[in-house]
């Protein structure tokens, strides 16, 4: 009973042994898989902090002012750029609201949309800003919304690019809207370019005349003279010349040649001035024909006016025999009313236009002189008819007023028809036989029954005296006409003076012989900061900073080879009163002024141009040196070629500078994603508001394919639109990032699968343990026969030989995954062991059921063949698999064996059970792996 017990004790303290050694197991596999977590975590985490330390860096060291800002407008963290940008202190800073540095109400509302606009969008924009100093510079803000609570702010000073955009917007307007025309032209003649004046003269569009040799606009005679050679030798050339324009036969114009030189000082071509003087040459030829014409026009008004007086002369005895007539035939009338004869004979042998008409509103002829014949009428033509209807309409009203008039006097007996009645005098408009009109003077009397017209033509006279009223006024529309003329030179001289003295360009006038300064526009006083008469009396070492070769020697030898024709062109550094340096562009050359050589010198200031250009220089410089320093891909592309590309890209992309050089920006991108960057990529550049960041993948010349972390942006690259990218190869971090996904997937099944397993090898080692219990309680009922107690202790045996096999099993199993286990090989007779397998397995298939049928399978002719293996291993595999076949097979057989194939022994197990469904054989090696996880089913 105490062996009974001690053997209790042992499969006690093996059991507990047992579990101490699984749990140990399972322990230690659980760490190192923690530990290979937490290695991977930690790697992972020195390349974070090793990317924020290059981030925190590129920041600290970048010469972009660099902002973080909350959503209301204070400031979270700044760049020393920003410090130097503003002239603020860092916490001085920090503690301000970033409205606060704008200048107007309409800027802060502006800055404030940056707070409302979508994650990751970019703004950007131009303000000015107030730094500590209270000057005001121009910025340009690039803003994007990294949070819903945070945006950051890149601002760059952009003062002096506005400076300098500003003057050439002015140049520009000043170029395209001077009065002369303006062309430049290479050193073929050939125009390259010019201004809305010339092409308004020439009366083409610009794209006609550019690229066509100058002298194909005007008359041959320009081509046929020394001219074009002259543009080279000479310092500036003036001549007057025909221009053709469209739809004229020429058109006058003075011109003015200007050669151009390079910095080496070789001949490339030359600026031209022309100037309509079409008008100039109208007025010239005017005046003279207004004073010739007004010669001629004052001697025949001066014979018009004596021919004038003689008719007048001669009217007024005309008029003083015609009253006298008239009195006469009026005291005949008065006297000898009845003696009609006797008037006629009168009326008869005159040249006037006699006629006598009834005394009534509507007066009718009654008779007419024969001397109407000159206006084409017959007494019979007019006698009987109203005379109302020969008269034209406008003179009627008169007519009739004085009808009227002595028709009321007569009524009223108050006309005195004697010879004192004052005799009335009215000009008239009467139509002739061919329906046109005669200007007719006539002189009314009445008597008693009649009116008598005596009528002459005066229509003579009329024309005579409009032609006179017509050279009057021609006279004085010539005299207005030079008045205009005189007032257009007036304001020529002076529009010239103005442009003189408005350009921002100095220019100076120096004696061709002495080099003396002469005279000097306004805008050399401003630069230099010298009155006029300052100037004119100071040196050339006066206004130079006189450093070699800045200094009077070398100016006089540009005055001199500007004296013999060259145009020189050259960069100087200058002197203003204060005695500051600026630097200046010069161009001296001859002119002839008043018809006096002088040497003119036109000074441009470009001292700010030169500050932008060394800063340009020097930023470009050090964006090269960071981008070739820096780890991450770098690439500015324009429309679809790469412009630039530094060291790490090449690295990235391992194509070579000049290979990506000459490659459109998407051939480096996988097949897979090629049309789709390359749609990306020219929406950018087209201005398109785009996601900026995204992952892609590339493909190397050696067919490896890569991921990079992508993220592009819009520029201005050499004044044109462009795109800049930065990429950063992530290929080995997603493959960190797919393993610790997969090691966490199979950590997790590990542990649902080591779950069931441990629930299964609980079941197993629980059946022989009730096994061993139950029955050993029924051993301690001292009434129990010999055969039953051996029969009792026989099954206490196998299921305390069960459960040894069972913990055997669970500690190969940790073995295997620790690697512990042991192979010992040894010569092994393929027949011996498949028998014995087959013995140890009959008995217990025959007690099972009487449905399943176990058989082996042996090749007659390898009963002798012998292989090196470890028999223990093979015999455990078979009796596992043996053990499956028999647990799940209900009816029908198992069979094992063997086969040789080539140099290979194939093993098997067959049986005829349930099997395992096409789905889950995957599962058929996997650690803990089962079909169902409950043990029941």
């Amino acid at each position: 009973m105490s062996e009974n017990n001690e053997n209790i004790q042992i499969n006690e303290l093996k059991e507990e042994l047992r579990k101490v050694l699984e749990k140990n197991l399972f322990l230690e596999e659980q760490f190192k898989i923690i530990e290979k977590r937490n290695n991977d975590i930690e790697g992972i985490s020195l390349k974070l902090i090793k990317n924020q330390q290059k981030f925190k860096n590129y920041i600290e060291h970048s010469v972009i002012a660099i902002l973080g800002i909350n959503s209301k407008g204070k400031l979270l963290y700044i760049n020393p750029a920003a410090l130097e940008l503003t002239g603020y202190e860092k916490h001085e800073l920090l503690q301000r609201n970033v409205l606060k540095l704008l200048i107007s109400e309409n800027e802060r509302n502006q800055i404030k949309t940056i707070f409302d606009f979508n994650n990751l969008r970019k703004k950007s924009y131009e303000t000015k800003i107030i730094k500590k100093d209270n000057t005001q510079i121009f910025v340009q803000v690039d803003a994007i919304k990294i949070s819903d609570n945070e945006t950051v702010a890149f601002c760059r000073d952009i003062t002096l690019e506005k400076l300098a955009a500003n003057r050439e917007i002015l140049f520009q307007t000043l170029y395209n809207n001077a009065p002369d025309g303006i062309f430049l032209i290479n050193k073929d003649s050939e125009i390259i370019n010019c201004n809305k004046a010339y092409s308004k003269q020439l009366g083409i569009v610009n794209e006609k005349i550019i690229n066509k040799p100058f002298y194909d606009f005007y008359t041959t005679e320009i081509v046929n003279t020394e001219l074009l050679k002259n543009i080279n030798d000479s310092l500036l050339i003036e001549f007057e010349a025909n221009q053709l324009k469209r739809g004229e036969d020429i058109l006058p114009v003075w011109i003015k040649i200007i050669p151009l030189y390079d910095d080496n000082n070789y001949f490339s071509g030359s600026v031209a001035f022309v100037r309509d003087i079409k008008k100039r040459k109208k007025a010239k030829l005017e005046r003279l024909e207004n004073y010739n014409e007004i010669a001629a026009q004052n001697e025949e008004i001066a014979a018009s006016n004596e021919e004038l007086k003689q008719i007048n002369s001669a009217l007024y005895d005309s008029n003083y025999k015609l009253e006298e007539s008239v009195k006469v035939i009026e005291k005949i009338n008065f006297e000898l009313e009845e003696s009609q004869n006797q008037y006629s004979i009168i009326a008869n042998n005159t040249g006037d236009f006699i006629a006598t008409l009834s005394f009534t509103v509507n007066p009718k002829f009654v008779y007419v002189s024969p001397s109407h014949s000159k206006l084409g009428y017959l007494s019979s033509d007019l006698v009987g008819k109203s005379a109302l209807s020969f008269i034209h309409k406008k003179d009627l009203p008169k007519t009739l007023i004085l009808l009227k008039e002595y028709l009321l006097k007569r009524t009223k007996k108050l006309i005195n028809f004697g010879a004192t009645e004052k005799l009335l005098t009215i000009e008239l408009r009467f139509r002739d036989s061919d329906g046109n009109w005669v200007d007719i003077e006539s002189i009314i009397s009445f008597t008693k029954k009649y009116i008598l017209f005596t009528s002459r033509n005066i229509s003579v006279r009329k024309e005579r005296e409009e032609i006179i009223q017509k050279q009057n006024a021609e006279i004085i529309v010539s005299n207005n006409k030079l008045k205009a003329l005189n007032k257009d030179l007036i304001k020529s001289e002076e529009t010239y003076k103005n442009i003189y003295n408005s350009t921002y360009e100095g220019i100076f006038i120096h004696d061709a012989n002495t080099g003396k300064i002469l005279d000097i526009n306004t805008a050399v006083t401003e630069m230099y900061g010298y009155t006029k008469q300052e100037i004119l009396n100071l040196n050339v070492n006066d206004i130079s900073s006189g450093i070699e070769p800045y200094n009077q020697e070398n100016a006089i030898n540009y005055v001199s080879r500007a004296a013999k024709g060259e145009i020189v062109t050259f960069t100087w550094q200058a002197k203003n009163k204060r005695g500051l340096f600026f630097w200046t562009l010069i161009t001296i050359k001859k002119a002839k002024i008043a018809g006096v050589e002088r040497v003119i010198a036109v000074v441009k200031d470009i001292d700010e141009i030169k500050i932008i250009q060394e800063n340009l220089e020097e930023s470009e410089d050090k964006f090269k040196q960071l981008s070739e320093l820096s780890p991450t891909g770098i690439f500015i592309y324009q429309e679809d070629k790469f412009v630039y590309v530094n060291k790490s890209m090449t690295t990235i992309s391992g194509y070579s500078t000049e290979e990506l050089l000459n490659m459109q920006f998407w051939e480096v991108v996988h097949p897979d994603m090629r049309q789709m960057v390359m749609e990306r990529g020219k929406r950018r550049q087209a201005g398109e508001k785009l996601k900026p960041r995204y992952e892609m993948k590339i493909l190397r010349p050696s067919g490896e394919s890569r991921w990079i972390d992508f993220n592009g942006a819009n520029i201005v690259y050499n004044n044109k639109p462009a795109a800049i990218g930065n990429v950063i190869d992530i290929t080995d971090i997603k493959k960190i990032i797919d393993d610790l996904k997969m090691a966490k997937e199979k950590a997790v099944e590990s542990d649902m699968l080591k779950s069931a397993f441990l629930a299964n090898m609980s079941h197993e080692i629980r059946t022989p343990m009730n096994g061993i219990l139950g029955f050993t309680q029924l051993l301690d009922d001292e009434e129990l026969d010999f055969n039953k107690r051996k029969e009792f202790l026989s099954i206490i045996n196998n299921s305390g030989q069960q459960l040894l096999n069972i913990i055997n099993d669970i500690l190969d199993i940790s073995k295997i995954e620790s690697g512990q286990i042991n192979i010992f090989k040894e010569s092994v007779n393929l027949a011996s062991l498949i028998n014995e397998v087959f013995e140890m397995f009959e008995n217990q298939t025959a007690k099972k059921n009487n449905f399943v049928t176990f058989k082996m399978d042996l090749s007659v002719n390898l009963k002798n063949l012998e292989i090196y293996t470890d028999i223990y291993r093979v015999k455990q595999i078979f009796i596992n698999l043996i053990s499956n076949a028999l647990k799940f097979t209900s009816k029908g057989q198992i069979v094992f064996g063997y086969k040789v194939i080539n140099d290979f022994v194939k093993f098997y197990v067959k049986d005829t059970g349930i099997g395992i469904p096409k789905d889950k054989q995957h599962i058929i090696f996997s650690r803990f792996g089962q079909v169902e996880s409950e043990y029941t089913k």
